[in-house]
């Protein structure tokens, strides 16, 4: 029996060490989450930080694209102001020099034809322009070339240059005639 005692008080101290060791694991765990919920408020105000983070530079990247269009409005309308301005200079320029030049004269009719004459050899260089693009087209595609050979035609330095008349061009070459 005394074995069966021993056993007994041996179990007990047993039981009683495992439940102050269970105490012991449980005020842990208390201390701990204790200790826990402030980080997990710290971690949802971060996170509600970032959400906030997150919608400004939503923000800010649309103010900075109406902005960005606003100004680049401003800009423009500037720019055609500028342009208005300096044509309108320049047609009083040409007034006076008109009037320097001949006086008396109608400026008006002379400005017209001016304007025509301007206006048509425009419309003639977006033609050669539209041509030449339909051209290059035409002959990139037909050949498949990548434009070497038009290179080396181009590179030639030993053509004759032709001859000019121009005497200021010729001014200083003693061989010009």
């Amino acid at each position: 029996m005394y074995s069966h005692a021993d056993a007994n008080l041996k179990v007990k101290k047993d039981l009683d060490s495992a439940r102050s060791k269970v105490n012991e694991l449980k005020a842990e765990v208390k201390g701990l989450k204790e200790k826990l919920e402030p980080l997990q408020e710290v971690k949802n105000e971060a996170e509600r930080a970032k959400e906030r983070v997150s919608r400004l530079e939503g923000r800010l990247a649309n103010q900075e694209q109406q902005l960005k269009a606003k100004f680049e409005s401003r800009a423009e309308e500037e720019k055609q102001a500028l342009v208005q301005q300096m044509m309108e200079d320049y047609k009083s320029i040409m007034r006076a020099t008109w009037e320097a030049v001949q006086p008396g004269a109608d400026f008006g009719i002379w400005k017209s034809k001016f304007d025509q004459e301007n206006e048509d050899y425009n419309v003639e260089l977006l033609r050669r322009a539209d041509e030449e693009d339909a051209n290059g087209e035409e002959a990139d595609t037909a050949s498949g070339s990548s434009g070497d050979e038009d290179r080396e035609e181009d590179g030639d330095d030993n053509e004759e240059q032709p001859a000019t008349d121009d005497a200021a061009a010729n001014a200083g070459n003693p061989s010009a005639p």
